[in-house]
């Protein structure tokens, strides 16, 4: 089988969403407006381009994961 260089297909395209879940939210967008790409390793195609949080931002996160957790 030859990989295909072809961009994600979803029957479902909510099911991909580019942002981080933080808190309860869909986070689109960094403090620093930064981004990273997700690649598809066999073929290098872009998956996704996330928000990229810095430590603060994903000391927040993990925080509220922590908090949700002990509370569920």
């Amino acid at each position: 089988m030859t990989p295909s260089n072809a961009p994600l297909q979803l029957e479902n395209s909510t099911l991909l969403i580019d942002a981080g879940y933080v808190a309860g939210e869909w986070v689109r967008k960094s403090q620093s407006n930064k981004t990273f790409e997700v690649l598809n390793p066999s073929t290098g195609t872009v998956l996704a381009t996330l928000p990229d949080m810095g430590r603060g931002e994903v000391k927040a996160a993990i925080d509220a994961a922590h908090t949700n957790f002990r509370t569920t």
